[in-house]
């Protein structure tokens, strides 16, 4: 199951975070069985602020999914599906 969170790629406001707050509360309310496991886009690629909106789904649950669904069906008329998960990376101090 999902839920549609409207964002932009083209303005300051990129995600709305009260919305999806409100939103993932109903959903609980709801369906007091199922549990967030990531978000998801639709386009060829990652979109603009990716980073921002995961960091967000952080928050909800643990290693959240980002899907990204290609709907263009330009490549062999079927649906392009990318998943992406977060990694933290760093340099590790010497001693």
């Amino acid at each position: 199951d999902s839920f549609f969170v409207p964002h932009s790629t083209h303005s300051d406001a990129l995600y709305n975070v009260d919305y999806a707050s409100t939103m993932a509360s109903f959903y609980r309310k709801v369906n007091s069985t199922q549990t967030t496991v990531g978000w998801y886009s639709t386009g060829a690629d990652m979109i603009s602020g990716a980073n921002l909106i995961h960091e967000f789904y952080t928050h909800e649950t643990r290693n959240p999914v980002y899907i990204v669904v290609d709907t263009s069906l330009k490549n062999d008329a079927s649906f392009q599906i990318k998943a992406y998960i977060g990694a933290p990376f760093g340099v590790k101090d010497k001693d």
